[in-house]
């Protein structure tokens, strides 16, 4: 994977006028965000409420599409091949024996025609690697900075504390949980519980090495995924991170229960998930034995939004906050970064302070039909599969109909090519290339002050977009996963 400097970014174009950028979310967003727009000639201060940088510890997947941009911002393969691995697919099992009975080799030849290496990392180092790059390139990060109300004309934040930063431009860089979407919104979206969590834990890998039948599973860069009733135990072994990783994707009454400690940054009772494994395979009860914290994450479901812009066009939305995706999506990080990007590209070419809101427009314009058709892949793909309840009888009835339905052999690669054929795009989008394209065609209604026009594209019906319209039938499979239907 080739890098390039990232002073070279936007053909080394940088901003006539320096804004200083407001940062609410210290994240994956909003550090990207961050190093994007300080490169293009900015000042950027990010306000985080933790009280320091809080990893946790979870599986980021990182595709062709987000690797292409690290490269640009000179986070090169060989610093990606210490880090992270590259998987080699993914096996499903019975969860009361850990029988295989299907699975994924990853196509090579499939996979390198999406036009860069794909990996699979930490959710930590991801976010150590951007917060390094947004220090290196001097971006203003305070921690412990509780936001508690945004003015969008002026634009300010008021933190907890009662100080109040202004700026220039405000930009939601705070989850699926953002508080500035509100401003945005000017009401609040709670949206639609699933009827699904997710538990987060991991392992380090060295105290699995005294086991050989744990070993094992660390040995090789394959996910597992074992199938169980109403629940879904999904792994990866990181060599590069030193942990295994695991996500239990069950039904939502763990949520519901008063005593449960909810949110990515918080520790649930280890004991609650242990018990939501009881019979299953001796493998992952020996897993059990091993984990000493977990996480669990409510799954909530959001429409698309309308607007990622204030009418005032000085705040703006990015990642989670504008496009949320299940906690374990294939593409939950490439679509936050890839907003950081062209935020990056389409601000080093501002002119005045009344620019901004035109270019605003054409960030939401170049973002998000893309989104939308991602994020509505991503729940389809990754919907919590309602396997039965029942007796032992009525689940070896139901392992025997997926294993003849669906998994009575390994996918060829010729199946695999074909699952993937509508996932190609996504992955060959290239942000630099798709921003310069929509400046030649639409840079010109940009004028020195603002008017009119700074919303004319969006009522021209065109955009260049190299996803597939969102209007077309969404699959209800992919190359990751099986859905089943009850």
């Amino acid at each position: 994977m080739l890098s390039i400097a990232p002073e070279s970014l936007y053909l080394g174009r940088r901003a006539a006028v320096s804004l200083k950028v407001i940062i609410v979310g210290g994240g994956l967003s909003g550090l990207a965000t961050a190093f994007a727009l300080t490169k293009a000639g900015h000042s950027c201060v990010v306000l985080e409420r933790s009280k320091d940088i809080g990893y946790y510890h979870g599986v980021c997947n990182l595709p062709s599409n987000l690797t292409k941009i690290f490269a640009q911002w000179g986070i090169t393969g060989q610093q990606l091949d210490a880090r992270a691995c590259k998987p080699l697919g993914l096996e499903f099992l019975m969860y009361r024996t850990g029988t295989k009975f299907g699975g994924i080799e990853w196509n090579e030849l499939v996979l390198n025609a999406t036009g860069n290496d794909w990996y699979i990392a930490d959710h930590a180092e991801v976010h150590h690697m951007l917060l390094r790059l947004a220090r290196n390139a001097n971006v203003d990060i305070r921690f412990g900075c509780d936001v508690k109300s945004v003015d969008a004309y002026t634009p300010s934040v008021t933190l907890a504390s009662g100080e109040v930063i202004r700026g220039d431009m405000v930009v939601g860089a705070d989850g699926d949980q953002s508080y500035v979407r509100d401003v945005v919104l000017d009401y609040h979206e709670p949206g639609i519980p699933k009827g699904t969590a997710v538990y987060v834990t991991s392992i380090p890998i060295e105290r699995m090495a005294d086991d050989p039948e744990l070993q094992a599973l660390v040995d090789i860069p394959r996910m597992n995924e074992w199938m169980g009733p109403s629940r879904i135990l999904l792994s990866l072994p990181l060599k590069a991170a030193g942990l295994y990783l695991m996500y239990l994707i069950h039904t939502q009454e763990d949520v519901n229960d008063p005593t449960a400690t909810v949110g990515w940054t918080s520790r649930d009772d280890v004991e609650r998930f242990r018990n939501d494994l009881v019979g299953w395979e001796p493998r992952v009860q020996k897993l059990m034995k091993l984990v000493d914290y977990t996480c669990l994450v409510k799954q909530v479901r959001r429409e698309p939004l309308d607007t990622w812009v204030h009418d005032s066009g000085r705040v703006v939305l990015v990642g989670d906050a504008c496009h949320p995706m299940p906690a374990y999506a294939l593409h939950k990080a490439s679509m936050a970064i890839e907003d950081a990007a062209i935020l990056g590209n389409l601000f080093s070419r501002l002119k005045s302070r009344d620019n901004i809101k035109f270019l605003l427009h054409a960030y939401q314009e170049l973002r998000q039909t893309r989104c939308t058709y991602v994020q509505g892949r991503e729940e389809l793909a990754h919907i919590c599969y309602p396997l039965r309840e029942g007796t032992p009888a009525t689940l070896d009835q139901r392992d025997e109909e997926l294993r003849e339905a669906y998994l009575s052999k390994d996918i060829s690669p010729e199946q695999f090519e074909e699952l993937w054929e509508n996932s190609t795009e996504i992955f060959r989008y290239e942000v630099e290339l798709e921003a310069e394209g929509w400046w030649a065609d639409f840079g010109r209604l940009m004028t020195p002050h603002e008017d009119h026009r700074a919303s004319t594209f969006m009522n021209l019906g065109v955009s260049r977009s190299t996803v597939v319209e969102s209007s077309e039938t969404l699959p209800t499979q992919n190359a990751t996963s099986v859905v089943v239907l009850n």
